[in-house]
């Protein structure tokens, strides 16, 4: 807020880009650079990834472009094909997504696990007769490939993964919310009940249990249809896993996704030579996307996300609060679309008509 005072102080007015981005340009800029460079990476895909979702918001409240329903599928089902097939390869482009995909979905789904098995089970994986289509598809109701990881039939351990995905992501869900509601389970036991049965724990159970579900289900039968395990399998795995999302709408997580596997793509082209290493990129992205997030704060804050608007109000004393957006107005974004209620109490005496004009009634 300093660095806002001081540019409105030095240029004695305002405009559409002054009045919040650049000075939420320049303050992000000198945060980033004392920022330790390790989580520099971090920070910047966190903050592109919110306001990105800012910036489609706005962009579909504008008309500019047209809301595609579910739209968060095919986005996160892009991204999953991706990093589906880097989960299977024994060269993963991300270090954390796969940390992430081993926790819910095991290791021996991992590259590294499927390359040992490749190699072990090359002598028991001896062709036999080809098998018609539906004495293949008896054989993995009743029992499992060679390749296979698991115990037991192929079928079993599809149920089987999609209860124990359900109940994860039941109790994650469940968790979460616990910890905010913590004060008032506290004040009002009866409350308690109501979170245990929430649509929500639910609908990430679902979420979770398909996608594991899905995901070692399409693995499975890779192994019977080419008869070997193959990183190609984790692409189509992906995609179908990600179809999931149906059931527990997450917008963030999937352009979080997006955004990973555009920071890991980028990586890779640099490292092969065919792409430039632009000096201070992670710094600009970051200093971009937070200013532009100050911005649609102050402009078009019924765009932004109410848990980041939480943070962005705690984060500055409640300051962003303060700005008396109907003086926007002419501006056509309905800046004070939340705040028609809410006028400075000025002197009439230094204000000028204009700005009297523009007073809501109240």
């Amino acid at each position: 807020m300093f660095v806002v005072y001081s540019h409105r102080h030095i240029l004695q007015h305002f405009n559409f880009f002054t009045v919040s981005f650049v000075p939420g340009f320049i303050g992000s800029l000198m945060a980033i650079l004392v920022e330790r460079p390790a989580r520099r990476t971090l920070l910047a895909i966190y903050v592109t990834n919110v306001a990105s979702e800012c910036l489609w918001n706005s962009a579909v409240g504008n008309g500019y472009v047209s809301s595609i329903p579910r739209g968060e599928i095919l986005v996160f089902a892009a991204a999953m094909a991706y990093l589906g097939y880097s989960f299977r390869s024994q060269t993963p482009i991300s270090r954390l997504i796969n940390s992430i995909m081993q926790l819910f979905l095991g290791k021996e789904e991992s590259g590294l696990m499927v390359s040992q098995r490749q190699a072990a089970a090359h002598q028991e994986c001896i062709p036999h007769q080809p098998l018609l289509w539906h004495q293949k598809l008896l054989a993995v109701i009743t029992g499992k490939h060679c390749l296979c990881p698991h115990r037991g039939s192929c079928v079993l351990h599809f149920i089987w993964t999609g209860l124990q995905g359900f109940a994860q992501g039941f109790l994650l869900q469940l968790s979460l919310r616990m910890v905010t509601s913590i004060p008032r389970v506290v004040r009002a036991p009866r409350k308690l009940l109501p979170l245990l049965i929430n649509k929500t724990n639910m609908e990430a159970g679902l979420f979770l249990g398909c996608f594991s579900s899905l995901f070692k289900g399409t693995c499975c039968g890779g192994r019977w249809w080419h008869g070997k395990d193959q990183p190609g399998h984790g692409t189509v795995a992906g995609a179908l896993a990600a179809l999931s999302m149906y059931f527990y709408s997450a917008p963030s997580l999937a352009l979080y996704m997006m955004w990973k596997v555009v920071e890991s793509m980028y990586e890779t082209g640099c490292n092969a030579g065919y792409l430039p290493r632009i000096p201070g990129s992670v710094e600009l992205l970051y200093a971009i996307s937070t200013g532009y997030l100050f911005h649609i704060a102050v402009m078009e804050q019924h765009y932004m996300k109410p848990s980041y608007w939480r943070f962005l109000r705690r984060l500055t004393w409640d300051r962003l609060s303060g700005y008396n957006r109907h003086l926007l107005a002419p501006y056509g974004l309905d800046s004070g679309k939340n705040y028609q209620g809410w006028w400075p109490n000025y002197d009439l005496k230094h204000i000028s008509e204009t700005v009297k004009w523009l007073q809501p009634a109240l």
